[in-house]
């Protein structure tokens, strides 16, 4: 055998370790950037449950306020109310999930790792629309609020 045999050969031994090596390096990379993805994503769940909780209490208080004069004993009110009950449940099994989500994401492979943000984004599809829905409810009593002054000040015009 040729000395020039031995080289190439010694070449394409190198260069398969060089590949298998970053093949290796760059899935490495890939389960870090899902990590860094799930671990923002979690956190911004979490907070987002919890900005969504206070935003239901904020749209109770506001509804209460324009339809105080109608009673909160009226059939429109107890089922606004029943849907809120219903919405502040589904939060709070969103929440649970959330919690039992919760890990050392470092202990987890790719696939592991793509399963749980899968995960995480269909409960901040379904927080993202509790916040959206409760958001126009707010905006819709602001509609109403600004009715009823004015209706107010056409029947008592300041003097």
């Amino acid at each position: 055998a040729h000395w020039t045999s031995y080289l190439g050969m010694f070449s394409g031994l190198i260069g398969a370790g060089a590949g298998i090596y970053s093949v290796w390096t760059v899935n490495g990379m890939k389960s870090l950037d899902l990590r860094l993805d799930l671990r923002k994503a979690h956190d911004k769940l979490k907070l987002d449950i919890h900005s969504t909780d206070k935003l239901l209490d904020e749209a109770m208080a506001s509804r209460r306020a324009v339809k105080g004069g109608g009673g909160l004993t009226s059939g429109y009110m107890q089922r606004w109310q029943q849907t809120l009950d219903a919405d502040r449940e589904s939060l709070k099994d969103i929440r649970t999930e959330t919690d039992t989500l919760s890990c050392d994401f470092t202990q987890l492979n790719h696939k592991e790792l793509e399963d749980k943000l899968i995960i995480h984004n269909k409960l901040q599809l379904q927080v993202d629309k509790l916040t959206a829905k409760y958001q126009a409810e707010i905006a819709q009593d602001d509609q109403e609020r600004v009715q009823i002054r004015e209706a107010a000040h056409r029947r008592h015009p300041p003097s």
